[in-house]
């Protein structure tokens, strides 16, 4: 069994699934308290299930971008499983999971984050098969306007602020569930499994250009 955990947001969100088939999943009010919230959350789960934590053999968690005193609970929780239960631990990008949404899409997709102080994350998909084709963790808004967003798709979280949306990206809320869709397999490149797991902006991609 497979438990999804994501807390990169006000929501604390948690699915339990078999390989990418969503058996139940839970997202709490918007109550920025994961350290309250995601450990019930996660037991309510599997009590709606019968199953007990040792069933879980594989551990999905966000990694980022995102606020990263959020990410860093779900981080926390989802290293102390690995530690103590001995299941599989995979950090996955909030990029990948907004992108993994766009399956027909006829542009090019950019994911954005505003991460404060007028700066911005971004990652760059290709629009047949949504691979991350380039990305940057932190650019300014000069920068990020350097490119010419009337070729993409545009995408981002419910971070997005005024200028993001005012240059018609469209807000999507990352969930627990999108992670359980996610096939590992094919963004294998792009994952984290290396205990403990790290916020995004602690380590880096290689991409293949």
């Amino acid at each position: 069994m497979i438990l999804s955990i994501c807390t990169i947001s006000n929501n604390t969100s948690v699915c339990i699934s078999n390989d990418s088939y969503c058996i139940l999943s839970e997202i709490k009010s918007k109550n920025p308290n994961h350290c309250e919230e995601l450990i019930p959350a996660i037991e309510d789960l599997l009590s709606k299930e019968d199953k007990v934590l040792e069933d879980v053999h594989q551990v999905r968690v966000n990694v980022g971008p995102g606020n990263l005193t959020s990410i860093r609970i779900g981080l926390t929780v989802a290293n102390l499983y690995g530690q103590f239960l001995g299941a599989e631990i995979i950090g996955v990008s909030s990029f990948h999971c907004i992108a993994s949404i766009c399956k027909e899409s006829n542009k090019d997709i950019i994911v954005a984050f505003n991460i404060r102080n007028n700066n911005y994350a971004y990652a760059i998909f290709d629009k047949k098969n949504q691979m991350l084709i380039d990305y940057r963790l932190v650019v300014n808004r000069k920068e990020f306007d350097q490119i010419n967003k009337k070729e993409f798709k545009l995408l981002t979280d419910s971070s997005a602020d005024s200028y993001l949306i005012d240059s018609s990206f469209d807000v999507v809320e990352i969930n627990a569930e999108m992670i359980s869709r996610l096939n590992i397999s094919d963004i294998k490149d792009f994952i984290q499994k290396e205990v403990p797991l790290k916020p995004i902006n602690d380590y880096s991609y290689v991409v293949n250009k």
